[in-house]
């Protein structure tokens, strides 16, 4: 039994799913300022889940692709959708659903992102460039070249300094965005690379993808930190929950973990999509987070640990490891706690396992219904700029 006092983390309860979606979905958002969540789908829809029962979902359509990422703008008003288009809308936050169109690049548009003060928004494509825009009138700023294939994630880092982007040349680069330079280039991985995260602390980068494993890389030294195993299909996405304590895995494998960073173990696996999960975020304080999988579904879970005082896990089972004084005192930033590189192995972690397509989710509210909102017309377009 896990305990639930104030020093332990206990079990993820799924709280309610969220249907509408007629495709996979792709990814996920949290709204850092409301109790919302927005979904970006193959179907190429974004829907708007509100937490409050008695506020119906939304259904933007728009994109006449596939939507691949998604994201809000830090104060929450503003939603950002890269999709297959070769586009990406800019919406507005309420019923109305009114979009501007930014013809970013010249072919499908992988990931989009807000820099941490709203500032800029940075955009990855299969054109194997990177381009930075002004938010605030969708003015091109510059392009950043060097993967040799298509780019299938980039993040700024927490102060806007930095940019990471993961590629399907199996690389990992760092740029300077002031200097619109790179920095370094990652070259750990044996597969494509499907997500790049950075630490909430900004001291390293979270890459996953193709082989199954996620990688964490140390800004400063440049260096690998740790290698974690444990997912038997391509890792789609991950993400640091907001202290940087604990990080979230979705994996074709139907699979969702949540790995311990200061132990270096999974915790929990949890089974709740029927044909692999493809997408998990967390909120912002913590206490949420969701997961989209090829099932079409949204899962929300209430995670039971918060950015304010997220706990360390103490477990008096057989199957884990409880933290240690010494470990137990670790503090960020977080690679302090990461003393070495080493891999994991699944059969080593003795997660422990969750499959709520049995035990959770008939007990789970479901939402069914969308109000659909008619598409109208964008009120700006801009070219393709030069590289």
């Amino acid at each position: 039994m896990v305990s639930t006092s104030p020093s332990t983390i206990s079990e993820p309860q799924l709280k309610r799913s969220f249907r509408g979606h007629k495709a996979p979905v792709y990814a996920l958002a949290f709204n850092p300022t409301q109790a919302q969540v927005v979904s970006a789908s193959q179907d190429s829809t974004l829907h708007l889940w509100h937490f409050a029962p008695e506020i119906r979902p939304f259904r933007f359509a728009g994109h006449r692709a596939p939507v691949t990422d998604v994201c809000y703008s830090p104060t929450g008003d503003v939603i950002a959708s890269a999709s297959e288009d070769e586009t990406v809308r800019l919406w507005q936050n309420n019923s109305e659903g009114r979009s501007l169109v930014l013809r970013a690049h010249r072919a499908p548009v992988r990931s989009v992102a807000f820099s941490g003060d709203g500032g800029l928004l940075l955009t990855s494509s299969d054109d194997q460039t990177l381009k930075v825009y002004q938010a605030v009138d969708r003015s091109f700023r510059f392009s950043l070249s060097g993967h040799s294939a298509s780019i299938r994630s980039a993040r700024f880092s927490p102060d806007s300094r930095l940019v990471a982007s993961g590629s399907d040349d199996r690389t990992v680069k760092l740029w300077d965005v002031a200097q619109m330079d790179c920095l370094a280039t990652f070259t750990d991985n044996l597969a494509e690379l499907l997500c790049v995260r950075f630490h909430p602390d900004g001291t390293c980068i979270a890459g996953s993808g193709a082989d199954r494993k996620i990688r964490l890389w140390d800004v400063r030294s440049q260096r690998l930190l740790q290698t974690y195993e444990g997912h038997t299909g391509a890792v789609t996405m991950t993400s640091f929950s907001p202290s940087g304590g604990y990080l979230l895995s979705a994996c074709e494998d139907s699979g969702v973990k949540i790995w311990d960073l200061r132990q270096g173990t999974a915790l929990y696996t949890l089974i709740g999509h029927e044909r692999g999960a493809s997408a998990a975020a967390w909120s912002e304080r913590g206490d949420f987070f969701v997961t989209g999988g090829r099932d079409n579904l949204v899962l929300l879970w209430k995670s039971n640990i918060s950015s304010e005082n997220e706990p360390v896990p103490e477990d008096t089972s057989a199957n884990k490891r409880p933290l240690s004084s010494k470990s137990a005192s670790r503090a960020s930033p977080m690679t302090r706690s990461l003393a070495s590189s080493q891999v994991l192995q699944a059969s080593a972690l003795s997660p422990k396992l969750f499959d709520t397509r049995r035990s959770l989710l008939p007990a789970v509210t479901s939402i069914d219904v969308l109000e659909t909102h008619p598409l109208l017309p964008s009120t700006a377009t801009r070219p393709v700029p030069s590289t």
